[in-house]
């Protein structure tokens, strides 16, 4: 049974159950995989990820997807890339300064 539709302004109306539905673009989804992978040390510093292809075909979105997930860690310094090569892991896990030694 489809759910009956509700004014979403004064122009359109939007059936009551796509006001539930996820609309983060599959490219955010998919740069928020890869940060936790990269997070839980799956793809540790100095590590290559996959290419687009590959995340492509792994988590059934587009290339160009899969190429806008990986623009996103790198604009927000969890890898790097230099043309024709692999994207790089530069993330790491921050550590806690040790104790100051007394001399």
């Amino acid at each position: 049974m489809t759910a009956a539709p509700v004014r979403a302004d004064s122009h359109t109306l939007v059936p009551a159950d796509e006001l539930d539905a996820d609309y983060t673009p599959g490219y955010i989804k998919l740069a928020r995989v890869l940060r936790a992978r990269i997070e839980d040390g799956t793809y540790p510093f100095g590590s290559l990820l996959p290419s687009s292809r590959q995340l492509a075909a792994e988590h059934g979105v587009s290339t160009s997807t899969a190429g806008h997930a990986l623009q996103v860690l790198v604009r927000h310094g969890y890898a790097r890339h230099i043309e024709s090569k692999p994207h790089q892991v530069i993330w790491r896990p921050r550590t806690h300064p040790t104790e100051p030694q007394e001399g």
